[in-house]
Formats: C-alpha cells, structure tokens, sequence
C-alpha cells in the first residue's frame, strides 16, 4: 500500500507578509497536487495547480515528506521544494527571472483555519484593517430589504468539462456578472467557482436550473434580509468572505460598526448603493 500524500490548505505564520499566502495540497488519481495563492483584502492571486514530484529522500523515520513543485508563466518560474511533518509544512521558495535569481526566502505553515487562526499568532484581521483605519476611503456596511444569496459553482476532482464550462461563460455573461479572464484557462482542473453576484430568491432559482440542466453542482449561502454585508469602494459586495468563513465575516462586521464605519440600506432590483 503506497504512502498517503497530505492534503489540505495550509497558511504562512510569518508576519512580515502583507497578506496571507496560503497553500492547497490535494490528491488527484493518486497523484499530489499543489496550488499557491496571495489572499488580501483586495484580490487574490491565484497560481493554479500544478504537480507535485515526491524527492528520493523524503521517506524519513520521522515522518517528513518532501515534494517538488514549480509554476511558469511568460514572465518568471516559481520553484519550490514541501518539507511536510504532520499538521506543520515547510516551504523553501525560488523565484527565476530571465536575467537570474529573483528571491529566495524559506516559510514555514500551518493548517488553515479560518476562525482558529484569529486566536494563533497570526491574526487575520490585520489583512483587513484598509477596511477602517482610513487607507482605503469608501468600505460601508449595508442590508437589504430581503434575502440575499452568494453562490458558487461545485465540480468532481477533474473540474469541469469543455462543454460545461463554455455554458457556464454564456450563463455568466447572460446575467451580467463579472468574469475574470478566461474561463477555460481560469476554470481548467478546479474545483469550485464563486460567482461575482450576490442573487434574489428568484435568481436563485434560475441559477440552481442551470446548474441542474448542465449537471452542475450549486452551493449556496443566505444573506437573510437586514443582515449586515460589507461593500467594497466599488460598491460590490465581498461574497468571496461569506463562502470562505461566515465567522470571519461576522468578526469584520462588528470591528467596522466599533470604528464608526456608516451603514446604509439599498433596495432590490436597484443594487447600487446610495
């Protein structure tokens, strides 16, 4: 019986970073795979997943495994070598540039959680302050005058289809929603994709028969009617949050309602905020 590879994401404890740099490590059809992202309270950079190559020396008596791994891209390569004991991982990262070495630098991780983290050395709420501290001029908070829905697209271990995910571009673009990039690049080999609308009771169901109709799994969360979501500058909604940690969210609320950060009310079909 081979050796089980480790799975699941994992988050930086250093506390220099600016935001957090998390790792997803899963296994596909026996094989392990990673995949490394920048999360902020702005945006995410997402570096897709890649194989990982288990080194000749990583079956040591302690229990350490060690992995391969590199991301290429048109402009720079991204090496890195997983040094995994238990719950706890190591990173040593090397950046290649044209014209030479582009950084080296070693951290360490640790399993993710999301509600845990706030209470471990690292606080996530530091990577929301812009939020409050008047860096970032024109976050609000709002309710509405009914429920709310966020809502992201479930596919199997392999992603989606060509088929699926050409009907999902049609789908997106239908609705008005924002789509970034390609999807058939963004969307090849995931696992799940969060829609960049927030929905009605109504639009939710046309949702959930597309889905249905294309054999799309649908996951869905509730934003009941006079609850507190926080907007962007932009006016958007931050509904990636609510899919990642509803508590999180709720930890967000109660920080910006201390600093005085003003609520307002908008109105459906209107979403614009006033």
């Amino acid at each position: 019986m081979g050796r089980k590879h480790p799975t699941g994401r994992y988050w930086t404890e250093d506390p220099e970073h600016e935001d957090v740099i998390r790792l997803e490590l899963k296994t596909r059809k026996g094989r392990l795979f990673a995949n490394c992202w920048e999360q902020g309270p702005f945006s995410e950079e997402d570096w897709g997943f890649t194989p990982c190559f288990e080194l000749a020396d990583s079956d040591n008596t302690d229990g350490r495994k060690t992995y391969f791994a590199a991301w290429e891209s048109d402009e720079y390569s991204i090496h890195c070598v997983i040094v995994v004991r238990g719950t706890r991982m190591r990173v040593q990262w090397v950046g290649l540039f044209p014209d030479g070495l582009g950084f080296k630098e070693t951290l360490r991780y640790r399993k993710w959680d999301p509600i845990a983290a706030g209470d471990e050395r690292f606080d996530p709420m530091r990577n929301f302050q812009c939020m409050w501290d008047g860096t970032q001029p024109g976050w609000r908070l709002c309710t509405c005058d009914e429920a709310v829905y966020f809502a992201e697209f479930v596919f199997s271990e392999e992603g989606p289809t060509d088929e699926q995910i050409s009907a999902i571009a049609d789908h997106l673009e239908e609705i008005g929603a924002d789509i970034d990039g390609d999807l058939h690049q963004h969307l090849g080999g995931v696992e799940g994709y969060v829609i960049s609308n927030t929905f009605r009771a109504d639009e939710l169901e046309a949702l959930r028969k597309f889905s249905a109709d294309h054999r799309i799994s649908l996951n869905a969360l509730e934003l009941p009617a006079g609850e507190l979501a926080i907007v962007n500058p932009d006016g958007k909604d931050i509904w990636a949050l609510w899919l990642l940690s509803a508590s999180l969210v709720m930890k967000l609320n109660n920080r910006m309602l201390e600093e005085g950060i003003p609520v307002v009310k908008r109105k459906f079909p209107d979403r614009s905020i006033r």
